[in-house]
Formats: structure tokens, C-alpha cells, sequence
């Protein structure tokens, strides 16, 4: 099965596959995560407590197409609920690559 990507970050995503590099482009549909919250008293000092969390403008999800979402969309999402969303592996022990000033340019995983 030929696997196709649906990046829903807002730039592109440089993917390194061994000695092959994919630029996975941005699709122009940016999932987030929006949330909701009511402001508490906490001796005094405003609190503001998350109430819900809603992910949008993520797509349905289509058999062979892999969904890349930020790593703060993904952990609002249960891996087992949607198997086909992933995001940029960035982690140290990912081993990104990174420029010269440590922006990281290219990924060899992405995370579910």
C-alpha cells in the first residue's frame, strides 16, 4: 500500500527516510486545539481551569493517508481513537535534524 501524507501543520515538514528526504507540504488546513475555561478564586489570585478542549478543522480520516498534526493536537487525541494522526518526532531521542542556531530542519519519525 502507497502511504500519502496530510500535513496539518502551517510549514512545510522535511521528512528523512534513511538517504531519502521528503518536503511534505502544508495542506492549508491548520488543526487546533481550542479550548474553554472558567476563571476560579484561588485565594484570591484569578485561576483560569481548562472546562473542554475541542480539536478542529481535522480531517476525517482516509485509508492510506497519514494525518500530521502538531505534537500539542496530538496529545489531545487518544492514539487508539485515530491511529492515522501523527506528529513531527522532535524529542532527542527522535534525532532530529537541526540548523546551525538548533532550529530542527528535518525529522526521521513522527510520533502517535
Amino acid at each position: 500500500m502507497t502511504v500519502s501524507f496530510f500535513n496539518t501543520t502551517p510549514h512545510v515538514i522535511n521528512f528523512i527516510n534513511g538517504d531519502t528526504e521528503v518536503a511534505i507540504p502544508a495542506s492549508g488546513t491548520v488543526a487546533r486545539v481550542e479550548n474553554t475555561f472558567e476563571v476560579v478564586d484561588f485565594g484570591g489570585v484569578p485561576v483560569k481551569v481548562k472546562t473542554s478542549a475541542v480539536i478542529v478543522d481535522l480531517p476525517e480520516a482516509h485509508e492510506g493517508t497519514i494525518v500530521i498534526v502538531s505534537g500539542f493536537v496530538r496529545s489531545a487525541i487518544p492514539a487508539d481513537e485515530r491511529p492515522d494522526v501523527v506528529s513531527p518526532g522532535t524529542g532527542p531521542q527522535d534525532n532530529p535534524r537541526r540548523s546551525e542556531k538548533g532550529w530542527i530542519t528535518g525529522v526521521r519519525c513522527f510520533v502517535r
